[in-house]
């Protein structure tokens, strides 16, 4: 009877014990190193022999009970961005950066002036992740500081970050700041970046995870002020959009106020990908040589009047702008769009032809043994842009990108760099007309067997 109740005993206290090193049931797996955003839920530690539980919310809030004597609580608001941690209490203008790590799905180890270690206090709020979601008066807006052709803008988004950009020269995206993450508590604001703060757009020089603090004045809506804390040159903002238009002639232009153009040039739409091919110059031009073309491929939706671009090209950043009217189906008038049928040089007996149409694509294929049809390159997308040399940029079905410089242009002959045909067939394409179902042998007849 001894030996059961002291094997009973041991069993008890060895479930306890498990009980007691895992109190919420959450170290199966390693999910919590995994998350965005490890934060949202509740933490406990001390500072000094007083007890704190601290609890982050998913809207960049947080609040602290402290089980002091007397009892009391503080709030504030936090920002995370890759391993660091910026806490802001309210009432304060100076921020706490840490930076932390994950040692297992119960606990988060801060380190900074002070090193903390968060035990989870109760159960987590799930396995998901959690990423902030912000309603401050920034989120979802485009702000403008200058202006005249030359300013800076900043693009928010509610995800606690924006990106800063220069436009100049007819150019909306002329320098790239980079990406800041934010938080805003009352009418302070507190900016982390990688980037010096407020670099000079020929600068290269760069910090480290780099804090700024200002205070904002101005209204809700449309007007708000930084300056920064210590000391330095206030930053005026208002808010402001872009209007994009897209034309049916295979253009486009973008204005800061309906009139004056920034940005202008030609486009594609595929699906939801459009490719931007923005002018050389003020005057529009020629670009000389396909490398030097200034080509964009953004994912986009559109709804309500606006229009949202994700990239450029494989960049994370998102405008949200207004779309004048909606974007028409194209309708082109160029020396290849005009219903020829456009031939590559042709080798051994064989040849691609491409059938080039008004509406902004083309159809590829190859020939073959007398076989018009032998293979199926595939239909394509294509914008043409320029006079004396113009630039073709296909878009193909799985929205690969290729920019062609096209030269000795006529109405029968381009010369095209890089090659549009297969690799061993020259470098100029050349108009043939068909009769009928008879299609013109290659030069030395059909290909032997």
């Amino acid at each position: 009877m001894k030996r059961r109740c002291l094997f009973g005993l041991t069993l008890v206290l060895s479930l306890a014990f498990i009980g007691c090193s895992n109190p919420t049931g959450d170290d199966e797996g390693d999910w919590l190193s995994g998350l965005t955003n490890p934060f949202v839920g509740s933490w406990g530690y001390h500072v000094g022999d007083v007890h704190r539980v601290t609890t982050f919310k998913a809207d960049g809030s947080f609040t602290t009970a402290i089980h002091g004597d007397p009892a009391s609580s503080e709030s504030g608001s936090y920002l995370v961005r890759d391993n660091v941690l910026v806490i802001l209490t309210a009432g304060s203008i100076e921020p706490v950066k840490y930076t932390f790590t994950v040692p297992d799905n119960n606990t988060l180890q801060l380190d900074g002036e002070t090193d903390i270690t968060f035990d989870r206090s109760g159960k987590a709020v799930d396995h998901l992740d959690h990423p902030i979601v912000l309603s401050d008066k920034f989120a979802g807006k485009n702000w403008q500081k200058g202006s005249s052709g030359m300013f800076d803008w900043y693009t928010f988004k509610n995800d606690g970050t924006f990106h800063k950009w220069h436009s100049m020269s007819r150019t909306i995206h002329y320098a790239d700041y980079g990406e800041f993450s934010y938080l805003t508590n009352g009418n302070t604001l507190v900016t982390l970046s990688q980037e010096a703060p407020e670099p000079d757009y020929r600068s290269t020089h760069f910090e480290s995870y780099s804090l700024t603090v200002y205070t904002l004045t101005g209204d809700e809506a449309n007007a708000s002020t930084w300056t920064p804390v210590p000391e330095g040159a206030a930053i005026s903002l208002s808010p402001f959009n872009w209007t994009w238009t897209f034309n049916a002639d295979g253009t486009f232009a973008v204005s800061d106020d309906g009139t004056n153009n920034r940005s202008f040039g030609s486009y594609i739409v595929r699906d939801t990908t459009l490719v931007l091919l923005k002018a050389a110059n003020a005057s529009g031009g020629d670009y000389a040589d396909a490398a030097a073309a200034a080509v964009k491929k953004y994912t986009f939706t559109t709804t309500e009047g606006k229009i949202t671009l994700n990239g450029p090209n494989d960049d994370t950043v998102s405008n949200t702008h207004i779309l004048a009217a909606p974007i028409p189906a194209r309708t082109l008038n160029n020396t290849l769009s005009t219903g020829k049928y456009w031939r590559t040089g042709s080798w051994n007996g064989m040849y691609d032809w491409i059938e080039f149409k008004t509406d902004g694509t083309f159809h590829q294929w190859h020939y073959m043994m007398s076989n018009p049809k032998y293979a199926d390159r595939g239909e394509f997308s294509y914008l043409y842009y320029g006079s004396t040399t113009p630039t073709l940029v296909k878009l193909s079905p799985s929205y690969e990108v290729t920019v062609y410089s096209l030269s000795t242009v006529s109405e029968n002959s381009v010369a095209t760099s890089p090659y549009l045909g297969p690799t061993d067939g020259g470098d100029t394409i050349t108009t043939f007309t068909v009769t009928g179902d008879t299609w013109p042998e290659p030069e030395g007849g059909g290909m032997e067997m």
